[in-house]
């Protein structure tokens, strides 16, 4: 009988511990509104910043930089000159072609507001939305490492594509790609990316 026990003790040791190994879980604040599938992945229609940008235009750009960091200033300049704010506007009752939400790394919302072009769509300032897309990503500043807790995964500047309607990531290699074409071009190559 004691047997018995130890073994179903064991089994129930091993079941938790695999559990908790599948699940993956990240601290999220407890107000946080965010819910986790299966395999410990965050939906992307829970970002209501991000879900905005897919209701707005056919591509998004998720953008995370800071107005600091004298890397991000090349690729802003950039996305400023290729997406204007007359690119970015969607025709009457029709979705734009491209959309760009703004993920800080600045220190303060002023500097966060400076920074951010026309007609991008700027995720609030520190807010529980900003850090859970951070952590979502393993995108930071390493400023940002310490306080996030993440094993950080992609630096600032960074530049990740996704298809609107389908919700899939296109490339986390945005910031390449528009060094690399440096025009409208660009949106071309990523829609040869999604089509295929």
């Amino acid at each position: 009988m004691a047997s018995r026990v130890k073994l179903i003790l064991i089994f129930v040791l091993l079941f938790c511990t695999l559990s908790i190994n599948h699940f993956r879980l990240q601290y999220i604040p407890s107000s946080a509104t965010f819910v986790e599938d299966e395999i410990g992945e965050r939906h992307l229609s829970q970002f209501q910043t991000i879900d905005l940008a897919f209701e707005r235009a056919d591509m998004v750009g998720l953008y995370f930089a800071a107005s600091w960091c004298p890397m991000s200033t090349p690729p802003t300049k950039l996305l400023e000159s290729i997406f204007t704010p007359a690119f970015l506007s969607p025709p009457s009752g029709n979705k734009a072609k491209f959309a760009i939400v703004y993920v800080s790394s600045d220190k303060e919302i002023g500097a966060m507001e400076s920074y951010m072009k026309p007609n991008w769509i700027g995720v609030p300032f520190q807010s529980e939305e900003q850090t859970a897309i951070k952590k979502h990503f393993l995108v930071c500043s390493k400023r940002e490492l310490k306080e996030l807790q993440i094993n950080r995964k992609h630096e600032i500047p960074s530049l990740f594509i996704f298809d609107s309607d389908t919700r899939n990531l296109i490339t986390t290699d945005g910031v390449a790609d528009i060094k690399r074409y440096g025009t409208v071009d660009v949106l071309d190559y990523w829609n040869s990316k999604r089509e295929s």
